[in-house]
């Protein structure tokens, strides 16, 4: 089969071939080529946006510690410059009755404290549990900046209420 085709025919067919061609070459090109990258950008800005979204809640969270740090800072500032924490924590212990059960120390310091840590060791012996709530609250509601480090508690030796040891930790301003 002998195909007879005039010179502007065979031209015809040659360019429909070819615009053939580019179809089906177009057809596998534009999902692999253009169409990837539009995915692949999609996914870019989906995790951009996520990677914003967790910043924003960094920088949020970071924004809530500096402001506490400050309110803490500030607490730090209002007390009295000639606090002596040992004095505080025995007029305590005076407020609550408990002196006579009472004995505090200053604990081993650790080579890895800082400078302006004060610590102060309370134990105390024959205390019944509400009398050490409301001596804790005491310390606490003082404002002072102190923190309770350490609490040891176990039966007095005496069977009469609880024996303890206490450390307690507060900031010195430099």
């Amino acid at each position: 089969m002998e195909l007879n085709l005039e010179p502007k025919e065979r031209l015809g067919l040659i360019i429909g071939g070819f615009t053939l061609f580019l179809v089906i070459a177009l057809l596998f090109y534009i999902p692999s080529g253009p169409r990837e990258r539009y995915e692949q950008a999609k996914q870019s800005v989906q995790s951009a946006h996520n990677d914003l979204n967790t910043s924003k809640l960094i920088l949020a969270s970071e924004q809530e510690r500096l402001l506490q740090q400050e309110q803490l800072m500030e607490r730090l500032e209002g007390r009295d410059s000639n606090f002596d924490f040992m004095a505080f924590m025995d007029r305590q212990l005076r407020d609550n009755n408990l002196v006579a059960r009472a004995e505090l120390s200053y604990p081993r310091r650790a080579r890895n404290a800082p400078e302006n840590q004060s610590m102060v060791q309370l134990r105390l012996d024959g205390v019944a549990l509400n009398e050490l709530i409301d001596f804790l609250y005491k310390v606490y509601e003082s404002q002072n900046l102190i923190v309770m480090h350490r609490l040891d508690l176990r039966p007095a030796t005496n069977d009469r209420g609880l024996s303890c040891d206490l450390v307690f930790v507060t900031i010195t301003s430099t």
